[in-house]
């Protein structure tokens, strides 16, 4: 993407590479504190908490454990909403993926 980036600016690759490491490290840190990151035009980041679990596994009567952890989440914004809804509705975007069918006896 830097390298996109540089070619439709005219701005060197080296300096648009560096500037794109600071903003990410820049981000790294906010969310690291457990701050949201508002993105312009994108939406903004933030950590969710998700809780560990346990379970006992049917067939070998294990017990198996997930620890609590956080996961990126991102809460889109409009503009970037109604730019991908103008994409699908003129047939240039993506082509949307038709939903799994669930295995028999599920």
């Amino acid at each position: 993407m830097s390298r996109e980036l540089s070619l439709d600016t005219g701005v060197p690759y080296n300096l648009v590479k560096e500037v794109m490491q600071s903003y990410c490290h820049l981000i790294y840190r906010k969310l690291a504190n457990g701050e949201e990151v508002r993105v312009d035009g994108v939406g903004t980041l933030f950590l969710k908490f998700r809780k560990g679990r346990s379970w006992k596994c049917s067939f070998n009567e294990e017990m198996t454990t997930t620890p609590d952890t956080y996961y990126l989440s991102v809460r889109g914004s409009s503009i970037l909403r109604e730019a991908l809804g103008e994409l699908y509705d003129s047939g240039e975007g993506p082509v949307p993926q038709k939903p799994r069918k669930a295995p028999p006896g599920a």
